[in-house]
């Protein structure tokens, strides 16, 4: 219970109520009174009455108590020595800080005054007890006071020391740190009690007590304290008043957030769904997700992993409970591979799985029908990752955009077996190509023939013996990087044919062992090869290049042929309606007309 006597917030500005006192004042008299609950709910009362010099009260709605019970009155007749023996009971007592109670039985007269002499007109102006006496606390004070039956009447002091302030350490932090209260005056003694849901007991001199006027409480990890204290301060072991201080210290941490995906497995051809879980009313936390590369969120608790556009994605998941103290909960780790339009190919598994990482095709034949299963979604570019050796039997039209990539896989094509691509886009990567024809028969399929497509080689290698062309290019656009080209034939080799088309190549290398070899044959095309060695060992005749209305630019190229016997052939032949440049060094040898640095 709290009050004032002037109409301010009683729980800001005013006193604590303990025990019935007298109010000792003229005039107009704004009581307001307000209830404190120990949740901190409050109730309060305005009280206004006005008290004149005659006593008479113009109210009939407020009760006085003039007198205290009889319980707390005490005798002090044995009494020789009050200022001498601080143990000793005093015939007085402090009441809630500003009142002072005379706990006699005979008449005594005070006065009140900040100089530490007693004041010579005392016996003038000292005024008669009759009940507890207002004191101004706010700085230090002295009560002058006399009994006729205590020291022979001589006049006694009770020195006051201002009303100390108490500290509380700002939290800036949170709830979760240390609190420290401090007082500003090392003259009193201060002992507490604490409580937790309950307000504390009454502090006695034998409660525990404050360190140079500074205390600080803290609890163990993992744990949260809601604190009720109760602070008493002594001076000269008399209790001038108390304290009520309640906080909470909360070390608790959140719980672990455990996210639900719409698949076990750690990687997937499938699009992928993460769910948090829904979190308790009131709940204190909020979840922290964080996800790289970034997800689409559809919510709050909703979290989409499609990965990129024209490929898989390992999406890297970290994700936790975080409250206003910036605690974690234990944080959950997570990766998972999401590929929804990535199938893998292991010719080396046990078993032929759905096509994910984690469950592979045992066959190349299986990809390119699940990608036909899904029409609906055939204008993404699809990735085929193989691992392994893979013989194809039939040859296979692609018409979606693909990334075929592999891990030094190899593909092995039968008789008059290749890739037909028409009207896409197709990238090869990692892949050996090994074609091994029969000698005697005549083979014209191509290992790869593009028709109104575009076709990218990177890390690519053919292998070819006695028959075929190994990249027919029509009407499309072809770059290659790092591309190796080995034959053995022993019939005609013709290695590119280009009509049509526009052909660039960087770091490639031809080696060719044969009877009859054409490297390249252009027909009103385009070709750039950059940093692009020819090796030939022919028995009859061979030409590196041959342009029928087509433009060739070269840099960086070499070429030898290593049979000397016919060498009477030209190592590049040029029509009259076609141009070849170059620029950098190129050095042919080993032809009839040898070039070096000039065609």
């Amino acid at each position: 219970m709290y009050y004032s006597l002037d109409g301010s917030d009683p729980q800001t500005f005013g006193q604590i109520y303990y025990r019935p006192f007298v109010i000792e004042r003229y005039g107009l008299v704004n009581l307001r009174l307000k209830a404190v609950s120990e949740i901190g709910a409050t109730e309060e009362q305005t009280i206004t009455y006005s008290v004149h010099a005659t006593g008479q009260v113009q109210s009939d709605t407020f009760y006085f108590l003039t007198q205290l019970p009889e319980t707390q009155t005490h005798s002090f007749d044995t009494i020789t020595s009050i200022e001498t023996d601080p143990q000793t009971t005093k015939p007085y007592q402090i009441l809630a800080w500003n009142y002072l109670e005379f706990l006699l039985q005979m008449p005594v007269v005070y006065e009140l005054s900040p100089s530490p002499v007693v004041p010579a007109s005392f016996p003038k102006i000292a005024k008669t007890y009759t009940g507890p006496i207002f004191v101004d606390r706010t700085e230090d004070i002295y009560v002058y006071w006399a009994s006729e039956s205590i020291a022979d009447g001589k006049i006694q002091s009770i020195f006051l020391p201002a009303k100390p302030k108490l500290s509380i350490s700002e939290r800036s932090s949170g709830a979760s740190q240390p609190v420290h209260l401090a007082f500003s005056d090392a003259r009193y003694t201060y002992t507490f009690t604490v409580a937790d849901k309950f307000t504390a007991s009454e502090p006695s001199l034998y409660s525990h007590r404050f360190d140079d006027n500074k205390k600080t409480f803290d609890i163990p990890d993992n744990t949260q304290f809601h604190y009720n204290i109760r602070i008493k301060a002594f001076y000269e072991q008399v209790a001038h008043g108390e304290y009520f201080v309640d906080f909470n210290i909360n070390k608790q941490k959140p719980p672990a957030l455990i996210p639900q995906f719409s698949t076990e497995l750690s990687s997937t051809n499938e699009i992928v769904t993460m769910t948090l879980p829904e979190l308790p009313a009131g709940a204190s936390y909020t979840p922290i997700v964080r996800i790289t590369p970034q997800a689409k969120q559809i919510n709050e608790r909703t979290f989409v992993l499609d990965g990129i556009t024209d490929g898989s994605s390992v999406y890297r998941i970290i994700a936790y409970y975080e409250d206003a103290d910036k605690k974690r909960g234990e944080v959950f780790t997570h990766e998972i591979e999401v590929s929804p339009y990535a199938l893998y190919v292991d010719t080396n598994a046990q078993t032929s799985g759905n096509g994910t990482k984690d469950a592979p095709f045992t066959k190349l034949e299986r990809a390119f029908a699940f990608i036909k299963e899904k029409k609906e979604i055939t204008k993404r570019r699809w990735n085929i990752f193989i691992t392994g050796n893979v013989t194809l039997s039939e040859s296979f039209v692609l018409s979606d955009s693909l990334r075929i990539i592999g891990n030094d896989a190899k593909i092995t094509l039968q008789t008059d077996v290749g890739f037909i691509i028409e009207n896409t886009d197709i990238s090869f990567s990692g892949i050996t190509f090994i074609r091994n024809e029969h000698e005697l028969e005549h083979r014209t399929v191509p290992i790869l023939y593009a028709s109104n497509s575009t076709l990218h080689l990177t890390d690519v290698q053919f292998q070819t013996r006695y028959d075929g062309t190994a990249i027919s290019l029509y009407f499309s656009i072809c770059t290659m990087k790092r591309v190796q080209y080995t034959s053995t034939q022993k019939n005609y080799t013709e290695c590119f044919v280009v009509s049509k088309s526009e052909l660039t190549g960087e770091d490639l290398d031809f080696s060719l062992t044969c009877d009859t070899a054409l490297a390249v044959r252009l027909n009103e095309s385009l070709v750039r090869f950059f940093n692009t060695h020819f090796s030939i060992q022919c028995e009859t005749v061979c030409r590196i290049l041959e342009l029928k209305q087509a433009h060739v630019e070269l840099e960086q190229v070499s070429g030898e042929r290593k049979q000397s016997r016919y060498n009477t052939d030209t190592a590049i032949l040029v029509d009259k309606d076609s141009t070849l440049t170059h620029t950098g060094i190129v050095t042919i040898e080993g032809f009839k007309y040898d070039i070096k640095n000039a065609p």
